[in-house]
């Protein structure tokens, strides 16, 4: 078992692999500082390892692993990159999915319909980096052994350090959730 600080993770020597079947289509347009890509793709899975709520769901959880029979995951994602200076550059994404158990004809947990990234990044010396990342989760599906209850849509922010000493040493600082944001409540 994986123990953190808000959940238990025992494993299922009865899972089977998983199988999946991809489709992907995109495009993608470049110029000089900025792009834009777009991809439409599906993912038809067969024995998808999913995690579910075992015991104890609405504090230290305990989750567990099964097999969905028969899953699909179609999706687009937009993507947008924009550098206005050499030393300032703003990557943007947007993914869609309308992830499915095809057996029991329901939602697949923890895949939300909506996800947002953000990525600033700030480079003022060759040795000196930084970048402010924020991800938005829209609302998802989880599920306590039959039992479906939703999760609400939450935005975790974190932000990097990063200073190359010399060419062998680099220091790197990193924090997320820098807003605290509490996933359990």
């Amino acid at each position: 078992s994986v123990t953190t600080s808000s959940f238990v993770v025992f494993g299922n020597p009865d899972l089977d692999p998983e199988f999946n079947t991809s489709y992907e289509l995109g495009a993608s347009y470049g110029a000089e500082r900025w792009s834009l890509q777009a991809t439409l793709f599906q993912n038809d899975v067969e024995d998808l390892i999913q995690s579910y709520c075992a015991a104890d769901c609405d504090a230290l959880r305990v989750l567990n692993y099964e097999n969905v029979e028969e899953a699909r995951i179609p999706g687009v994602e937009v993507a947008a990159s924009f550098a206005p200076l050499p030393q300032l550059a703003m990557d943007l994404n947007y993914t869609f999915l309308n992830a499915k158990d095809l057996t029991a004809d329901q939602p697949l947990a923890e895949k939300p319909k909506h996800a947002i990234n953000l990525t600033l990044k700030w480079s003022p010396t060759d040795k000196l980096n930084a970048q402010l990342r924020g991800n938005h989760y829209g609302k998802q599906t989880m599920y306590s052994s039959e039992v479906r209850y939703g999760l609400p849509d939450y935005t975790l922010w974190g932000a990097d350090l990063n200073y190359q000493l010399t060419s062998h040493i680099k220091l790197h600082l990193s924090g997320d959730n820098l807003t605290d944001e509490n996933l359990a409540e």
